[in-house]
């Protein structure tokens, strides 16, 4: 579960479409990937969020 401030909601909804990636973010995210997102996909979410949270 990842739990944000309300004003990064909106700004990471933002960057996260920016790099093709589609999220439903809120201010409690629960973060889960389909059976067949390749290891690649999940690489490119986790550097993501370390980008942004940067």
């Amino acid at each position: 579960m990842l739990t944000l401030a309300k004003n990064k909601i909106a700004g990471l909804s933002e960057f996260l479409v920016s790099k093709g990636i589609k999220a439903s973010i809120g201010e409690k995210t629960r973060l889960v990937t389909h059976l067949d997102i390749s290891k690649q996909a999940v690489d490119l979410v986790v550097s993501s969020f370390k980008q942004f949270f940067k």
